[in-house]
């Protein structure tokens, strides 16, 4: 006897935010690192 499985959610794309270029957005996931924007206790580890 199978046990029926939950349906799942549809899947749908991630929204995308307005067309920018890929500068743009780096500049802003860079500004969101920067750390004098950030609280003291806050620390970013980045394993590059």
């Amino acid at each position: 006897m199978r046990i029926p499985q939950p349906a799942l959610p549809e899947i749908h794309p991630a929204q995308q935010l307005p067309q920018t270029s890929a500068e743009e957005q780096e500049r802003t996931f860079e500004k969101q690192l920067d750390p004098r924007r950030l609280p003291a206790h806050v620390a970013i580890i980045m394993d590059g």
